[in-house]
């Protein structure tokens, strides 16, 4: 489809570095029907933003900051856009804030429901819940995308001579979490020793955000690369490995830009088939609240990142590195 030249779109979308992959697809086909897109997008310290780069999907972004938007209306952001974009004859708003979370997903009583229910009320992908939120159904089962630039080109040649790792070994990566801490599998050390011990062809790389830095790993074919390589980085480089290990975090969503990747996705607060791709195994929390979709801290009911059973992660992944 050709692009409308009449059609300049606006969007409102505040969410983070995973749920910007979630609507890209759409973006993708909404940026081939429209002569403009501009967008507005609470600023996450630049990560967000590199989604962006080199993708050409956005003429203009209007970067918020959390606490300015504090208790805006809907209104109130429609005309602060407004203000910012001067020059763009706008003919077209999409809110896209509250598909997901603080959508009906979100709301208190869904978390209630039983597991079976969740399951029923739930059945769209992120991915196609926001194709249908931007009238674009033939976006549906692609993918998302990360387009790469130079630097990222230049980085993925070099990075096993920067880390240190033998270029005929198997790389495996394990993800400690991301930044919501109720996403965290406490198993982490053990999964990846017995890996380690079951397999000796493979390196380890160990992912996740700044707080991991001083996690404590086994010795040997494995690294500690929380707060030493950036986001972007850890993304892309998944691309590179022969398995990858992580709960439903941004960089297992970056993953999924890569078919040929095999996959461990160790779901919790969100029900895997809603995230994950064909290649992907989906080990979902055994905890009676998992699925809750809740991004939250603290919980209530049972912790599902403990629900996990240790061999079964290690035995899928024994078949996986086994062929």
């Amino acid at each position: 489809m050709f692009a409308d030249s009449s059609r300049i779109a606006m969007l409102s979308f505040s969410g983070a570095p995973g749920d910007h992959l979630h609507i890209n697809p759409a973006l993708r086909q909404l940026r081939r029907q429209v002569k403009s897109l501009l967008m507005t997008a609470e600023w996450k310290g630049g990560i967000i933003k590199s989604l962006y780069e080199h993708s050409g999907l956005v003429d203009k972004f209007v970067w918020l900051d959390s606490k300015q938007m504090e208790g805006w209306t809907e209104d109130q952001l429609r005309v602060y856009m407004l203000q910012e974009t001067a020059g763009y004859e706008i003919t077209e708003y999409h809110n896209l804030n509250g598909i997901i979370a603080g959508g009906f997903m979100h709301m208190p009583p869904f978390n209630r429901k039983p597991r079976e229910a969740r399951g029923r009320i739930s059945k769209k992908t992120f991915y196609d819940l926001y194709c249908d939120a931007l009238g674009v159904p033939e976006a549906k089962g692609l993918r998302p995308k990360i387009k790469l630039g130079e630097a990222d080109r230049s980085w993925l040649r070099n990075y096993r001579t920067g880390l240190g790792i033998d270029k005929a070994i198997r790389l495996v990566g394990y993800q400690w979490s991301g930044s919501a801490k109720v996403k965290e599998i406490p198993y982490a050390f053990e999964i990846i020793s017995k890996l380690l011990s079951n397999h000796n062809d493979i390196y380890i790389v160990a992912m996740g955000s700044e707080r991991f830095k001083e996690a404590l790993i086994p010795e040997g074919r494995c690294a500690n690369l929380a707060g030493l390589i950036k986001w972007r980085q850890a993304a892309i480089l998944t691309q590179e490995m022969s398995l990858y290990i992580a709960p439903d975090t941004s960089i297992m969503v970056a993953a999924h830009c890569y078919k040929d990747v095999p996959k461990i996705l160790l779901a919790t607060t969100t029900s895997g088939e809603q995230i994950a791709f064909p290649e992907t195994m989906i080990i979902q929390s055994t905890a009676r609240c998992s699925p809750c979709y809740r991004i939250t801290d603290t919980c209530d009911l049972d912790n599902c990142c403990e629900a996990f059973d240790v061999d079964e992660i290690v035995e899928t992944a024994d078949k996986i590195l086994k062929g």
